[in-house]
């Protein structure tokens, strides 16, 4: 399959991981876990346990900030547990780490981001 590099798509990608460095500021701030656990509502989640879901995210830095949370070690043993539990085939091998991330794509959004 054909995938375009990433410098040719469109600034709406940057756009788009910059708010994703944005939002994990906002979700952590205690103030708007009332806020953040109402938005849960169309999912079904009642206010109560999507505000402590938040804050069992939030304690396990499920959304990172100031890093772009592509850590080698957990992604390698998230391929090894795709392997283990048949959502990656046995006789398949992973995408190596070097070809499923592209750092480049946060630094420059982090960079967006603190310019505006």
């Amino acid at each position: 399959k054909f995938r375009a590099p990433v410098m040719q798509i469109p600034s709406m990608l940057f756009y788009s991981v910059g708010l994703s460095i944005l939002r994990p500021a906002y979700m952590r701030d205690p103030a708007n876990a009332d806020r953040v656990a109402d938005m849960a509502k169309p999912t079904g989640r009642n206010h109560d346990d999507a505000k402590e879901s938040l804050r069992r995210y939030n304690e396990m830095e499920y959304w990172p900030i100031g890093h772009d949370g592509l850590n080698r070690r957990k992604m390698d043993k998230d391929a090894a547990l795709q392997v283990a539990t048949g959502g990656i085939r046995k006789d398949k091998t992973p995408v190596p780490y070097e070809k499923l991330t592209d750092l480049t794509v946060y630094q420059d959004a982090a960079a967006l981001a603190r310019s505006r």
